[in-house]
């Protein structure tokens, strides 16, 4: 019996490894709910809502402040107090982001900031932002789904040639593109977007789930931002949206 635990404990820690060496933030938040965090410092949430079912926002802590913007005609159909604002629909979940970021640049934020896209009634993204509230304000930046893995990121680079030249829909249902075209503009790739907003990449990001210390924010110029957000008006399915979500490591923490 005791060699049978000592394997399996064995194949649990090779396990263990082979996520950190592919995910390492996954596995740091997954550790973090040892000493879990959650409630103890204040969240501002910004949520990039089209026409998902926002019913999960009702289960978020108390200490947040809620931030919705919608890119539809439909009103969120959460019950709590939450601020709410109408967009034109361009740009992915990323403008919305940025656009938050602009307008209250100059305004007080709470400690941390949480950026969530409206579909994380998915359950994987449940559980992420479940690791995101659960190790709330112990990093300047936190995306569970956050890699430096060589493979990874190359795969990352076949992806988005396979979504230029087939096009990108949401797998979401209720958040799909009338057309799954993607919008090309400025940018044909990856590195031309990284050279010109001057980006390291060594980490990329998923998902568009990110925990920031709102402090991090300024670490750019609001100039940054703007430019960064006129690059995302082309059209809802903007290839530069899934070059942005790929850069929110280095656009926050200039690393």
């Amino acid at each position: 019996m005791k060699v049978f635990l000592m394997r399996v404990l064995i194949v649990i820690i090779v396990l263990i490894l082979i996520v950190y060496s592919i995910f390492p933030y996954f596995i740091i938040n997954l550790f973090g709910l040892v000493n879990s965090t959650k409630n103890k410092e204040s969240i501002d949430v910004v949520i990039a809502h089209y026409k998902e079912d926002l019913k999960w926002v009702d289960n978020l802590p108390d200490n947040c402040r809620i931030f919705i913007y919608t890119k539809s005609d439909q009103k969120p159909n959460c019950k709590r107090q939450y601020f709410h604002e109408y967009l034109p629909n361009l740009g992915r979940c990323d403008a919305t982001y940025l656009y938050h970021v602009i307008k209250n640049y100059h305004q007080s934020h709470e400690e941390n900031i949480l950026f969530l896209p409206g579909s994380c009634d998915i359950f994987y993204k449940q559980f992420s932002l479940y690791l995101l509230l659960h190790n709330t304000g112990k990093h300047d930046f936190n995306n569970c789904i956050t890699t430096n893995n060589v493979i990874l990121k190359s795969i990352n680079d076949m992806r988005l040639k396979y979504f230029i030249k087939n096009g990108y829909c949401s797998s979401h249902k209720s958040n799909q593109h009338k057309d799954c075209t993607l919008i090309v503009s400025k940018f044909k790739n990856l590195n031309e977007f990284k050279q010109y907003f001057d980006l390291n990449l060594d980490y990329v990001t998923y998902w568009g789930m990110n925990m920031i210390k709102s402090k991090t924010i300024y670490n750019r110029s609001k100039e940054f931002y703007v430019q960064l957000y006129n690059t995302l008006n082309d059209g809802d399915n903007v290839l530069n949206g899934h070059f942005t979500e790929r850069s929110w490591y280095s656009i926050f923490t200039c690393r």
